[in-house]
């Protein structure tokens, strides 16, 4: 690290509880930055409070999106009657709402952080709790008492809410027959120097037979198809090649687990549970491409995670893999954990590297792609947890291994988070082309009535109801309706079967899936889902700043229309009146997903209008003439 602002800032918060102003002014002599470099980072990540924000001694935060909303979160946070408000006292007790804090399988999650505990805060997890159980536990930290909190890694198989990994395929060391650290140090052995990318003016066809003779390790990479984990899906060894290729000598290699979208949290667990595999995954990817050094970015909210990482890391270094002269050759790499500062749109790569040059998290404008112009504006791989943690098994079993692990005719493995309406909400390691409906069926089924909707990437690919038609064509003329639980889970599916519905955006496949039964309110479920965007904004794009409120205002509206409200007195907003009528809203919300799309740097952006736009497209009521002519 260069210059090390965000995480000081972390450790002189931890301290005292917030940021007094004059540890900041200490720290902006000794980092010689000027002072407002600190309050800039200080104003934008939510996660800082400045001395004039000083927190109460008490401070409860409540998840507020999707699975936990479908628990009833937003009463809890709001009502007097039937949830915590009451509890509130001013200076004393805070009571509010935050964004998704990666425990979607034990809703609702609430962190309660004690600042009367000087001089070092008391910050404690709770979820999976009912709203008696949790009023009790609060009740208890407000009088002083430290009731257990719910840990993210239980010790024993079988307690409430542990992830069973027993049957996950991509650990090769499960079994206890291979020494840690196999594979990287099979190819430090292979290749005990730094192998050299070819001499720049070749033809594609020469790299290609260059990369072939010399560097056989990224041939394997890329049979296997191993595909980004993050959402986008680029091959994993398209960026390990496109860094490789480039002859500069810093270049880095940058693990995404912020997992701040609702619904996600799989990487949660391989980084608590598979801690081994990812640094291995890092060390293998900085070795492949001649990378100066690796950075694993974790979310705050994520402790004993963060913890699993740098005791993992401490591991390889004693081990001999990892920091200078690996396994006693000339070769330098080095590995350490950046601790998020929050925010969901640090997930987004660009930003996320921002943030680790101690920048607001704000995407970048493309071109020059990171693969150039990463981090330090040095030649950069950024991948998600998973995708580094399936390298090692796939380096050493071969293409073929993780090719077969699948469901004809897709390829490979992968993990999924899912919650909501089901009976063991879970993490699971699944074959690519595994149904929608098997993978409900893993997680013990709907609970609660059947399967009403499914949102399939959080709240960014919006909903798909149980049943839905593609549009008539010269081949189907008249389509049968397609059952959501027969999907093949494999992104190409979901995108083409998207183009065939024809409704204006691409349908999504993400890591993160709630399942909503068939009692559901789909309106609720939507105006919450545009609640996050707009709440996690980061505001750089105006039309999605913008935007991302107004789709708020059209659920809003929507809802008050529905039960015969004003907009304005609606819990929870401050709405000015929308456009009137549903066909209003509905070209309203087209015309602003095109806008967004056109203007938007980031894939938060382009993803504002699909909750409101995929409720109306699916479960808002139709017009009586409409319904007839179906």
């Amino acid at each position: 690290m260069k210059i090390s602002i965000l995480p000081r800032l972390h450790e002189i918060q931890h301290h005292h509880g917030y940021l007094p102003e004059q540890e900041l002014l200490h720290l902006a002599g000794e980092l010689n930055v000027p002072l407002y470099r600190i309050q800039e980072l200080i104003s934008f990540f939510p996660h800082f409070r400045p001395e004039w924000q000083k927190p109460p001694q008490v401070e409860v935060q409540i998840c507020r999106d999707m699975s936990c909303h479908l628990k009833g979160s937003s009463d809890w946070i709001h009502s007097k009657e039937k949830g915590l408000a009451g509890l509130a006292k001013a200076g004393e007790v805070e009571i509010k709402g935050v964004s998704c804090l990666g425990r979607c399988d034990r809703a609702v999650a609430c962190v309660v952080t004690r600042h009367d505990l000087s001089p070092t805060i008391h910050e404690e997890l709770f979820a999976g709790l009912s709203l008696p159980e949790f009023r009790e536990k609060l009740t208890q930290v407000i009088q002083g008492k430290n009731p257990a909190p719910t840990p993210d890694g239980p010790s024993k198989p079988g307690e409430p809410f542990r992830v069973d990994s027993s049957a996950w395929m991509i650990d090769l060391y499960a079994q206890g027959n291979l020494p840690p650290y196999t594979v990287a140090r099979k190819f430090v052995e292979e290749f005990r120097k730094p192998i050299a990318p070819p001499q720049a003016g070749l033809s594609s066809k020469e790299t290609t037979a260059y990369i072939e003779k010399v560097h056989p390790w990224l041939k394997v990479l890329e049979k296997s198809g191993l595909m980004g984990m993050g959402g986008a899906g680029v091959p994993a060894a398209k960026k390990w090649t496109d860094v490789w290729l480039e002859s500069r000598a810093e270049k880095y290699i940058v693990a995404n687990g912020d997992e701040s979208e609702p619904a996600t949290f799989k990487d949660r667990e391989l980084i608590l549970q598979k801690a081994h595999l990812l640094v291995e995954g890092m060390l293998l990817a900085g070795l492949m491409t001649n990378a100066t050094a690796g950075i694993i970015f974790i979310r705050h909210e994520y402790p004993e995670q963060i913890q699993a990482a740098r005791s993992a890391i401490e591991q390889a270094r004693q081990v001999g893999i990892c920091g200078k002269s690996i396994l006693g050759t000339e070769r330098d790499y080095d590995l350490e954990v950046f601790v998020s500062p929050g925010g969901y749109i640090c997930g987004e790569q660009s930003a996320l590297i921002e943030a680790i040059e101690n920048k607001r998290a704000q995407p970048r404008n493309r071109p020059p792609e990171l693969g150039t112009n990463g981090l330090w504006n040095c030649p950069t791989v950024v991948n998600n947890i998973e995708t580094l943690s399936w390298t090692p098994a796939i380096l050493h079993n071969g293409a073929d291994w993780y090719i077969n692990q699948n469901r004809a005719p897709y390829k490979g493995r992968r993990f999924f988070s899912i919650s909501g309406d089901v009976h063991k909400p879970g993490v699971f390691e699944v074959p690519i082309g595994l149904t929608l409906g098997e993978l409900i069926d893993l997680a013990g089924g709907v609970q609660g009535g059947e399967l009403g909707a499914v949102a399939t990437s959080g709240p960014s690919g919006g909903f798909l109801p149980a049943s839905f038609r593609i549009a008539p064509n010269e081949a189907q003329p008249n389509p049968e309706p397609v059952s959501l639980r027969s999907l093949p889970l494999d992104l190409t599916v979901f995108r083409n079967k998207g183009r065939e519905l024809k409704i204006g955006y691409d349908l999504m496949l993400g890591a993160g899936l709630v399942v909503y039964n068939n009692t559901r309110d789909m309106l609720q479920a939507a105006r919450n889902a545009a609640q996050f965007f707009r709440n996690e904004s980061c505001g750089k794009c105006v039309p999605c700043r913008i935007g991302s409120q107004k789709m708020v205002e059209l659920g809003t509206g929507l809802l008050a229309e529905r039960e015969d409200r004003k907009p304005q007195d609606m819990p929870d907003e401050d709405c000015t009146a929308p456009a009137t009528s549903p066909g209003d809203i509905a070209r309203t919300v087209k015309d602003m997903k095109r806008a967004l799309e056109l203007t938007s740097i980031c894939g938060l952006g382009t993803s504002v209008s699909n909750p409101i736009a995929s409720y109306l497209q699916f479960f808002a009521p139709k017009p009586e003439g409409e319904r007839k002519s179906r």
